[in-house]
């Protein structure tokens, strides 16, 4: 049987040939896959559903060979055609390109990205999957409880052909119920923008980064060693023990005179400051947790799972935090350890390009406050902790050492997002500072008396989140970020207002760089960085493009800001 009727759709099941003429008549086409498993490099395409809302026709595809047939393909990647679909950035696209289809081809609308960008901060407790978005949004109920397993059968059930009918049907109304709810919360522009970037951001995906299996096995097996020597003497000092234990770790310190509080490591840190048994003690246990915890991270069967032919593809979720910045997972190439970075790369005649933003935070901060003096340190291009350090400590930049910039990028970090002088000596005492809490609460002093933008945005925060309601906070692009309940902190708003407009001009110098051809080598996006795997003979011109868009983003976002970036190359990533 090749055809069913669906709450009263046509459903044209495996004739190709009767869905095409319909299918090419489409100008939006509500789209989604069913896969044997959830990875695009392991993984093979079972089904492709595809529904049009002007014919009212969906067509069910079953893929028997693993390949989906091209014609199909150039009905999806016309230029003048809208695939709209539910976590189509980090699924369905990604499953396309290892098809063979051209991505960049059609205009994207993902509901899932639109959804995340819609809903209030900090709402962890509601779930983004398509039934439940549909749900809130269309107060349509979808079952999601179908009996629909073995997509790879000969024959498709009628409860399988229902079960991937409601993945697609509802599309062109979701779509259409989040574009009405930000032209009513005047974030349509937000949208766009997050829509733009969807192609480019699985194009990152897909691309990846190179990390050598042999590579990675050997700085395995070394971290094993490390971690088996380092336990040696620890054993040879304090006897047999869990270091996984809290409990273990605790009594074996006691039995040699030494009571911990806890276990974690900022308590290392600050014994291993001092002198004597304790201080050595301290400095064996943060030697053998690094180790430990790359092994836990890295071994088992990661290398299996999360490398596909020597590279990694860490997923990357565009509106994955609060402040709109990047999150990433699977893996999360945001946590990469800065001691493997030397692990990515190494691929003969290629260079590893990383460009990252100088101080980002810091020049928001001080453009939104309109900190006269800040802004002038960063406008002279000085080193703006050293500079910080010299007036905050009242020294000359020259008698600056490590140590006291250090204590500045604590100060500095700490105070732009309403820290308190407690905060920063915490902070830097752990980080090696020998600063007295009196010379601390003495230079935050100084701080303010130096950076007055700053300090009347500290108070203006306080006052502005002790009014009664909800409050709310507009990034540069429209988008609305709302701060209710324990996130209504002054904090938080300082926090939200800075990393939020970092991470839309970060955002609009991706765009940029996208319209100049730069991400069919981008393969992640770091915090404030984006790194790239490049062949040597482009890698300068490169390197001026993507240097370029990236402060055009940012001046798009903030006209005058005083933004740099600096990019270091090399065969492997540094």
């Amino acid at each position: 049987m090749n055809e069913f009727t669906v709450d009263g759709h046509r459903v044209i099941l495996n004739d190709l040939d009767a869905a095409l003429p319909l299918l090419a008549q489409e100008s939006e086409l509500g789209f989604d896959l069913e896969t044997t498993g959830f990875s695009p490099y392991h993984d093979e395409v079972a089904l492709v559903q595809l529904y049009g809302d002007d014919t009212g026709v969906l067509f069910i595809q079953q893929v028997r060979d693993g390949f989906i047939d091209r014609r199909l393909i150039e009905v999806m990647e016309r230029s003048d055609v809208r695939l709209t679909g539910h976590n189509l950035v980090m699924f369905d696209a990604l499953f396309m390109e290892r098809q063979g289809m051209n991505i960049q081809g059609p205009t994207w609308f993902d509901t899932y990205v639109a959804e995340q960008l819609l809903t209030p901060m900090g709402r962890r407790d509601i779930s983004k999957k398509l039934n439940a978005t549909i749900k809130r949004r269309l107060g349509i109920t979808i079952d999601k409880n179908i009996e629909h397993g073995g997509w790879l059968d000969d024959e498709l059930t009628e409860q399988q052909v229902e079960y991937a009918a409601q993945d697609v049907i509802h599309l062109h109304a979701l779509r259409r119920a989040h574009q009405a709810m930000a032209e009513k919360s005047k974030e349509i522009g937000a949208l766009e923008m997050e829509q733009e970037l969807v192609p480019l951001v699985s194009q990152m995906s897909i691309n990846g980064l190179p990390v050598h299996e042999a590579r990675m096995r050997k700085f395995l097996e070394g971290q094993e060693m490390l971690k088996y020597r380092t336990m040696e003497l620890l054993t040879k000092e304090l006897g047999e023990f869990n270091i996984n234990s809290p409990k273990q770790v605790k009594g074996v310190f006691a039995d040699v005179g030494i009571k911990l509080d806890n276990t974690q490591h900022d308590t290392f840190v600050e014994m291993s400051r001092g002198t004597g048994k304790g201080a050595e003690l301290a400095l064996l246990m943060l030697d053998v947790k690094g180790p430990a915890q790359r092994l836990k991270m890295y071994g088992g069967g990661w290398i299996n799972d999360k490398l596909f032919e020597d590279r990694v593809h860490g997923k990357y979720w565009q509106c994955g935090t609060d402040t709109l910045r990047f999150a990433s997972s699977d893996p999360n190439f945001q946590q990469w350890p800065k001691d493997m970075r030397t692990l990515v790369g190494g691929m003969d005649g290629m260079s590893i390009v990383g460009t990252d933003y100088k101080q980002i935070e810091v020049a928001v901060a001080a453009y939104l406050a309109k900190d006269q003096e800040l802004l002038r340190i960063l406008r002279t291009g000085e080193d703006v902790h050293t500079a910080i350090a010299s007036t905050i400590f009242r020294i000359p930049s020259n008698q600056v050492d490590e140590q006291l910039r250090r204590d500045s990028k604590e100060f500095t970090f700490t105070l732009l997002f309403g820290g308190s002088a407690s905060l920063v000596y915490k902070s830097a005492v752990l980080k090696g500072s020998e600063l007295s809490f009196a010379e601390v609460e003495e230079a935050t002093t100084e701080f303010f008396k130096r950076f007055e933008g700053i300090r009347q945005v500290r108070k203006s925060a306080r006052e502005y989140v002790r009014t009664p309601g909800a409050k709310v906070i507009r990034l540069p692009n429209g988008a609305r970020r709302v701060l209710v309940g324990p996130k209504k902190r002054p904090t938080v708003l300082i926090n939200t207002t800075v990393q939020g407009g970092a991470a839309i001009g970060l955002k609009r110098g991706m765009l940029e760089a996208g319209r100049r051809g730069l991400f069919k080598y981008i393969g992640a996006q770091v915090h404030d960085e984006l790194v790239a795997e490049v062949p040597d003979e482009e890698r300068e011109d490169f390197i001026n493009e993507l240097e370029e868009s990236m402060i055009q983003g940012m001046e798009e976002t903030f006209p005058g800001i005083p933004v740099s970036v600096e990019t270091n190359s090399g065969m492997f990533w540094k």
